[in-house]
């Protein structure tokens, strides 16, 4: 872990990790599972769930993981995907800028194409 942390945003994390193994969970299971006590472990799950990553079954009064974490993994899914898309389209340019690396040029040696497209693709998606 960082030198230099928040016990909130870790107590946060480990609360969110605790549904790894357990599908839903009470205030008292989260509690003793992250060793805060159940009025800080109240705060943190309100907050959460306030922002959609938790989300309380009416039936069981107990929490389960939203669909807020649901979405940002698809983001990161989605950007891994565009990542390998980019770069597999663009990996033949690389090759023919090595090979013409030989002659004058506008641009820096191993200069990496496909690397330098990525970079805008991922900036302008942003």
């Amino acid at each position: 872990m960082p030198r230099e942390t928040s016990q909130n945003v870790v107590n946060a994390l480990r609360l969110l990790e605790c549904f790894a193994k357990e599908e839903e969970l009470g205030i008292t299971e989260l509690s003793e599972a992250i060793g805060v006590g159940k009025t800080a472990t109240s705060r943190l799950v309100s907050s959460l769930e306030g922002f959609g990553y938790l989300r309380q079954n009416p039936a069981t009064k107990k929490y389960r993981l939203g669909m807020k974490l649901v979405y940002l993994g698809s983001l990161v899914q989605d950007r891994q995907e565009m990542v390998r898309m980019v770069s597999d389209t663009l990996s033949p340019f690389d090759a023919e800028l090595e090979s013409a690396e030989e002659k004058p040029m506008m641009f820096p040696p191993k200069f990496n194409m496909a690397a330098s497209w990525l970079s805008l693709v991922l900036v302008l998606g942003s």
